[in-house]
């Protein structure tokens, strides 16, 4: 199982969101994604689902480049 902390944070205005994770001494993996604050409730419910998609499709074990998930994320 993993774990996912949400904080709401004051970011540049180009910077959506963002999520780091970390694994513990057990193997469990932790996520904290931080959503900019200064974003719309709409804009943050959709930075977050955009967060949870990368989480989810276990983008964070690929080897590719940030930019080509980013591209596949946004397309569908």
């Amino acid at each position: 199982m993993d774990y996912i902390r949400v904080v709401l944070q004051d970011l540049p205005v180009t910077i959506r969101a963002f999520t780091v994770y970390y694994f513990d001494e057990d193997g469990m993996v932790y996520y904290t994604i931080f959503i900019n604050s200064r974003l719309s409730e709409t804009m943050q419910c959709a930075a977050y689902d955009h967060e949870i998609q990368h989480i989810n499709n276990n983008d964070f074990d690929s080897m590719l480049p940030a930019g080509k998930l980013e591209a596949m994320r946004h397309a569908g």
